[in-house]
């Protein structure tokens, strides 16, 4: 049996990733919504824009859908260091099961990663 969330990814930045971790887990698209040219799915996760490529910041939401055997998954986000808020206010926060998972780290390597582990993909 699989487990399924509709999930979204909150961007105040001008990248970031969602990358699962857990095996056998993936996102899709969610059914029926347009996306911006610069996001790209992979079978296990998905990237707006492009580390170090310093477009425009911006504020995003990008939904998605989760898949796993598990009920529980592992994943970190990666963002960049600009928000709109200025420089280094990049944020990335991941919503399903009705948490939140922010990520406001300054790493020092461009890439901020965060990981989140152990993540209910149902509302406990």
């Amino acid at each position: 049996m699989s487990n399924e969330a509709i999930a979204s990814l909150q961007i105040d930045s001008d990248w970031a990733t969602f990358q699962l971790i857990t095996d056998g887990a993936r996102v899709r698209m969610l059914d029926g919504h347009k996306y911006p040219p610069n996001v790209v799915f992979t079978e296990s996760g998905l990237l707006y824009g492009q580390p170090n490529e310093q477009l425009q910041p911006g504020r995003v939401e990008l939904p998605f859908v989760i898949f796993a055997r598990d009920i529980r998954v592992t994943f970190f986000t990666g963002k960049g260091d600009t928000g709109t808020d200025g420089p280094r206010n990049g944020i990335v926060t991941a919503s399903f099961a009705s948490r939140e998972y922010t990520n406001t780290s300054i790493t020092g390597d461009g890439l901020n990663i965060k990981g989140f582990s152990d993540a209910p993909l149902r509302s406990m």
